[in-house]
């Protein structure tokens, strides 16, 4: 019937198919509450999470579903770190139970590095659901995707391959696997034929109907590849529709490899076709402030935004979200710059109870020296979704920020952990809009990875993982501007002193 024809649908990752046979099986029998479920299910990939015409159903049902889809629903309601240790004891106690495991990847994959989980974490769940149907495409698109990512071009390859022939390239399910073959491409292939892929696969996706090109040029710096995110972008930018979104690509590209000026050159000129990007502009020069590698460059950078931000602080009409962002990020630059004393520090008066209220708070009892109560007022902080953030640079101030804590109250381990949150793909809808706070995460990757690099070697901890920190700056900031470009080489002489293997 309609059910199995949607699970042989979904198991194949054909997305659309599978979504239009439980609706149909849902038709057919208003009583079938995993009709609902699956519907539901399949609607996170298409950016429909929680669709409440789905989750009604099967929420005031779930007494009637067996005990594991039961644990599994119940988990999806949990904050961040309690729903993964949900979803770990659910799939060590159901090995067998393919959701479980496939969903405790799934969240560790894309949410883990949000509260200190290494998304290679997930490699084994989704290895455990290959075991028990090898050919479930959504498992095999991930491996892949994990494997490109971490600079695995074997286990990358080997996935692709057996799930290529799976995939319909006419289903919107195509959009997925296209991304990851090219993100494969600019990771490990010469650039010129990384280019000619390139324009290949934009040519199959304008043929199956893909419409969000950009997205596919934004999410490549989530695979560790601004430069085919910054190539693409240069593709698509004469094109009017995507202009403003092939720009915001080009700039986070450049940011993520190291190279500042250009990107705020650029950016200047994207604010001045699109005024409402001022404010990202402006916080741009904040973020690049606190992370702290070129200072002379970067005091000069944030000098200049400095007027910009703080009339869009003030301004007395306009977008009030954009004010409150634009006041957030000049009191956050006075508490890191220990001028605290003025009235900016204290924050906006408009700025409502939230998580960059809370910030702005703990940055205000970590100046005064109580780090432990800072970083325990935003312990919580670290798993709220990206978009209910309400500054794409939250996430990255709020890591680097518990990250100096943890460093100044002597707790190197939780400050570790607080240094990968950017390996998260987090991301709502498709990236081609506003920029979201996985792009900026991404965008300062390297930056993160070589404080990681310096923290475990310092502490002498976990050779490897300092090896492989030390690989990413290399990888993305050899060709930088100079001071990034004296980092990589500082990065390579430490992997040298440490004896790690050559960076892939």
């Amino acid at each position: 019937g309609a059910f199995q024809r949607a699970e042989a649908a979904f198991a194949r990752g054909r997305w659309g198919e599978a979504r239009a046979g439980y609706a149909e099986a849902a038709a057919l029998d208003s009583t079938c509450w995993l009709c609902y479920w699956r519907h539901g299910e399949v609607g996170r990939w298409f950016n429909l999470e929680g669709d409440p015409a789905d989750s009604t159903h099967y929420f005031a049902h779930l007494t009637e579903f067996p005990e594991r889809y039961q644990r599994l629903i119940q988990a999806q309601g949990l904050p961040l770190a309690a729903r993964l240790d949900s979803l770990d004891a659910l799939a060590k106690g159901s090995k067998e139970f393919l959701f479980g495991q496939f969903r405790r990847a799934d969240e560790l994959f894309h949410r883990g590095p949000l509260v200190g989980r290494s998304r290679r974490e997930a490699m084994q769940s989704f290895q455990d659901v290959l075991k028990s149907q090898a050919d479930f495409a959504p498992a095999l698109e991930h491996v892949a995707w994990l494997n490109v990512a971490e600079g695995d071009s074997m286990g990358a390859a080997s996935a692709l391959a057996r799930v290529a022939p799976l995939v319909d390239p006419k289903d919107p399910s195509f959009a997925t696997l296209a991304i990851v073959e090219l993100a494969y491409a600019w990771r490990f292939l010469p650039p010129a034929e990384a280019e000619r892929r390139t324009r290949e696969l934009a040519r199959m996706a304008r043929a199956a109907g893909i419409k969000d090109l950009d997205a596919g040029a934004r999410y490549l710096a989530g695979f560790g590849a601004p430069q085919g995110e910054l190539a693409f972008a240069e593709q698509l930018l004469p094109e009017p529709g995507f202009a403003r979104s092939a720009g915001l690509a080009r700039v986070l590209a450049l940011i993520g490899m190291g190279r500042p000026d250009t990107a705020m050159a650029l950016a200047h000129g994207l604010a001045y076709r699109s005024p409402e990007l001022a404010v990202f502009v402006g916080e741009l020069a904040g973020a690049l402030r606190l992370a702290g590698v070129d200072s002379a460059a970067a005091t000069a950078r944030w000098a200049d935004a400095l007027p910009a931000l703080a009339g869009a602080a003030d301004a007395a009409t306009g977008r009030l979200d954009l004010q409150r962002r634009a006041a957030w990020m000049l009191a956050i630059l006075e508490w890191a710059e220990g001028h605290a004393d003025s009235l900016r520090s204290a924050g906006p008066s408009t700025l409502p109870p939230g998580p960059l209220a809370i910030l702005l708070q703990a940055e205000g009892a970590a100046a005064r020296g109580a780090v432990d109560s800072a970083l325990a007022a935003t312990r919580l902080l670290t798993g709220i979704p990206g978009q209910d953030t309400d500054d794409p640079f939250f996430r990255s101030v709020l890591h680097l920020a518990r990250a100096s804590w943890n460093e100044r109250g002597e707790h190197p381990a939780r400050a570790i952990a607080d240094l990968v949150w950017h390996e998260n793909s987090d991301v709502h809808g498709y990236p081609s809009g506003d920029p979201q706070p996985a792009e900026v995460d991404w965008a300062l990757s390297a930056f993160a990875q070589w404080r990681l690099g310096s923290l475990l070697e310092r502490t002498g901890q976990q050779r490897d993982e300092a090896c492989r920190a030390y690989g990413g700056v290399v990888r993305l900031w050899s060709d930088g501007d100079p001071p990034y470009r004296a980092r990589a080489d500082s990065a390579r002489r430490r992997r040298s002193r440490l004896g790690c293997k050559e960076v892939p």
